[in-house]
């Protein structure tokens, strides 16, 4: 049985593909991805294999895909991270804000706030505003943490 691709030139491309050229390779994977349910796996594959090598663009949307996985489980949450910092040390701007939500949801806000600036100094627009909201939190909590001790002090008095 003949295999049907998704676009005209689709033989051509899956030898290309075939052949490793990353080009090739992510657009068919985002074809078999954006495609009916049986190329999703296809498409899955070829973007780990891609992400895998080290495209950083891969690795941003696998992360993204494992996120957005239902139902959501630890074992996609570790997976998005684990992509998300392969990004992110290649100055992935979008996996560093991504790594500042994860963060920020477990609320390590030292390491959110960290990841924000990381990715507003690239220009991430989102980031900016989460980098400021991060630094007035950190602002607060050290805050209450200097209330806590004076308490504390007086208390020991």
């Amino acid at each position: 049985m003949k295999e049907s691709y998704p676009v005209r030139g689709g033989q051509e491309l899956q030898d290309k593909a075939e052949n490793g050229c990353p080009e090739s390779q992510w657009i068919l994977a985002e074809l078999y991805l954006d495609g009916p349910k049986e190329t999703v796996e296809k498409g899955f594959s070829l973007l780990e294999e891609l992400a895998k090598s080290g495209d950083v663009f891969a690795q941003v949307k696998l992360a993204d895909i494992y996120s957005k996985r239902k139902p959501f489980s630890l074992h996609w949450k570790e997976q998005a991270f684990y992509w998300y910092c392969c990004a992110a040390k290649k100055n992935s701007a979008k996996a560093q804000y991504e790594l500042g939500r994860i963060c920020e949801g477990a609320a390590d806000y030292e390491q959110a706030a960290s990841y924000y600036n990381l990715a507003s100094k690239q220009g991430y627009r989102d980031a900016f505003a989460q980098a400021d909201r991060m630094f007035i939190e950190l602002h607060r909590i050290e805050k209450i943490r200097e209330e806590r001790k004076k308490k504390r002090e007086q208390l020991n008095e």
